[in-house]
């Protein structure tokens, strides 16, 4: 399959088509475009859009990206295309302003993240394998990967049809269990960390998506140690200290940033 370098390399690969006036595809899915042609795909192109860094110029990067929708389309096949929603019993953020601004400056706080979240969590949900989890769940390298693998599972797909070299259609694909899926992993870290802010009560001063933040005392982080590991969860705890009403400083770097 060829990589085309430019858009120009794109429009001339497309061009020289449907000059020949052959009949084949053109696919685009967020910021990759990809000409489909004798059923196969034979030019790929990412726009500037979509590089972070020249991160995309790394064939094993765009390779877990594949992996992981590859990994989920065998997941929905297995369920014959029938994927059960998970509702969302907690919101995707909640902070507890009065009960924050009531703590003296200098108390002693943690924040409590559940590790790479999404990707343990579409894990533990079957949608991806422990082969491919284990392979990039602890490498760093691959984190965006992860992410983008995982997000771009919602994006909008269109497909353009060209027979004979003349454009006949142009629509836009949708793929409802993959919706589905990625609302499931975002729906269940929800109802995990904010059920976690329920069980600390007044010890805990809001969360948002996978992190909490907590009074720093022994009692919180042995709940939150056996919390995680009866949901087999793995998690991060760093340590903070309340800076004002509106701010908490890592002990760890001396950071600061705002409370949630």
């Amino acid at each position: 399959m060829l990589r085309a370098k430019s858009n120009t390399d794109f429009a001339v690969i497309k061009q020289n088509l449907i000059a020949r006036k052959h009949t084949f595809f053109i696919e685009q899915k967020a910021n990759n475009y990809s000409i489909i042609f004798n059923d196969k795909k034979q030019s790929t192109f990412y726009s500037k859009a979509s590089q972070v860094d020249g991160y995309f110029k790394d064939k094993t990067k765009i390779g877990v990206i594949a992996s992981i929708h590859k990994e989920i389309e065998r997941y929905i096949k297995s369920q014959n295309l029938c994927i059960e929603k998970i509702k969302p019993v907690h919101a995707p953020m909640l902070k507890e302003f009065k009960a924050f601004r009531e703590l003296p400056d200098d108390t002693n706080l943690v924040i409590v993240d559940i590790k790479h979240a999404y990707w343990r969590i579409a894990y533990l949900l079957g949608y991806i394998g422990k082969k491919l989890y284990k392979r990039y769940a602890d490498n760093e390298d691959y984190k965006l990967a992860r992410n983008i693998g995982l997000s771009t599972l919602v994006s909008k797909k269109f497909r353009e049809m060209y027979v004979d070299g003349k454009q006949v259609y142009k629509l836009q694909c949708i793929n409802p269990q993959n919706n589905i899926i990625y609302e499931n992993i975002r729906h269940v870290t929800y109802n995990f960390i904010g059920e976690l802010h329920e069980q600390l009560g007044v010890y805990s001063f809001g969360y948002r998506t996978d992190g909490l933040l907590a009074l720093n005392t022994p009692e919180v982080i042995e709940h939150c140690k056996d919390y995680f590991q009866k949901n087999k969860l793995l998690y991060e705890a760093t340590e903070y200290i309340k800076v004002n009403d509106r701010e908490i400083k890592s002990l760890l770097t001396g950071k600061v940033k705002k409370y949630f």
